[in-house]
């Protein structure tokens, strides 16, 4: 277990007492998307907390500490604020400071280093008070080639618009750099109303949290910038206007006479335009052609992911690449491609599992 006793006092890195009980100096940069690490043999205990975190005061850091197993080595220092409330069944949960930052100042990599600089947020955007309501602008180039892309419903600005907007976000990171100034990992809370998942160590009748995500928040009028209440979704799950899921079932896979999937060379052709889609800060790693025909070959037959015979190709690149083909249309454009290349051979629909059973419709054109 690892944790975060406080900021040098150059305020670039972040002190972090080692399981050996050494401590090492990680730069913020690096430490934006690290965890405070729970023991292996600890499963992680999540806790959903839906309400404000007016709630919530701070605990005792030793407390945290000694539900952890952690004991500092004479001498140092705990300059790491902990947060604790009172959740469902009686629990007491312990929140860090830290993990609250990491689920604040997300996704983008540039956005948790900025809270321990003066500038903070203005570094790149502002709003602009001309538009009606006043509008966040995202103007720098470096912040826009690291953010997020092609998340379904994703929302990978939504926290830098949070904390333009919402004035006591604005503070809360404004004074994370004033704490940070002399050693201190320390946040205060934000107004409004929050839907956190917190996953940590179960001790007992007490959660120690080591990691957290922000999935949404309702800031309120009076905390608004425009003056009026705000929704802000984080996580695109919590968007009930979001997409479903691209599945797997029921598309109707073109099958050449022989019952083969795969594309031959001039239906390459064809197709090879359709998934060349150029994408700013991405190249291609594997061969799309490799990665059309293993897809045609799951969705005709029923295997799962895992069984498909891929040479150099995950499960994961296969069924992420078969989401993003299938939510951005481009895998419909492709089989209306080979309906018209193969119109003698057999459509067969793939297959839909329904608990441990598998059924599969197939017809003839």
């Amino acid at each position: 277990m690892e944790w975060a006793l406080g900021v040098s006092l150059n305020t670039s890195s972040i002190e972090v007492l080692t399981s050996n009980e050494g401590i090492e100096h990680r730069r913020i940069e690096e430490i934006a998307s690290e965890r405070l690490k729970v023991p292996r043999t600890t499963k992680p205990y999540r806790v959903l907390y839906e309400g404000s975190l007016s709630s919530w005061s701070l605990s005792d850091p030793g407390e945290y500490l000694a539900g952890m197993g952690i004991e500092l080595p004479e001498g140092c220092l705990n300059r790491h604020e902990v947060f604790k409330f009172i959740g469902n069944d009686d629990l007491t949960v312990h929140v860090p400071a830290l993990a609250l930052m990491q689920a604040f100042f997300k996704p983008n990599p540039l956005l948790f280093p900025a809270a321990f600089r003066m500038a903070g947020p203005d570094l790149f955007a502002f709003v602009d008070y001309g538009q009606t309501p006043p509008t966040v602008v995202v103007d720098d180039l470096a912040y826009i080639r690291h953010t997020p892309r092609g998340r379904e419903n994703a929302a990978p600005n939504k926290p830098l618009e949070w904390l333009h907007l919402s004035k006591s976000a604005r503070k809360a990171m404004h004074d994370v750099y004033l704490a940070a100034s002399y050693g201190a990992l320390r946040l205060p809370l934000p107004f409004g109303e929050f839907r956190i998942a917190l996953h940590g160590a179960r001790v007992g009748n007490q959660v120690f949290v080591t990691a957290a995500t922000l999935i949404a928040m309702t800031i309120p009028a009076e905390d608004s910038v425009t003056g009026a209440s705000e929704t802000m979704i984080f996580h695109s799950m919590a968007d009930p206007q979001r997409k479903a899921k691209a599945s797997a079932g029921g598309i109707k896979i073109p099958l050449h006479s022989d019952g083969a999937s795969s594309v031959t060379d001039d239906e390459w052709q064809l197709i090879e335009p359709i998934l060349t889609v150029k994408r700013r800060g991405h190249s291609a790693i594997h061969s799309r052609r490799d990665l059309l025909d293993a897809i045609l070959l799951k969705l005709s037959s029923g295997i799962s992911w895992a069984k498909v015979p891929a040479r150099g190709l995950k499960t994961t690149d296969l069924s992420w690449t078969f989401r993003r083909w299938k939510t951005e249309g481009l895998l419909d454009q492709v089989l209306k491609a080979l309906s018209a290349s193969r119109s003698n051979g057999p459509l067969v629909e793939s297959i839909t599992r329904i608990g441990n059973k598998a059924v599969m419709a197939s017809e003839k054109t």
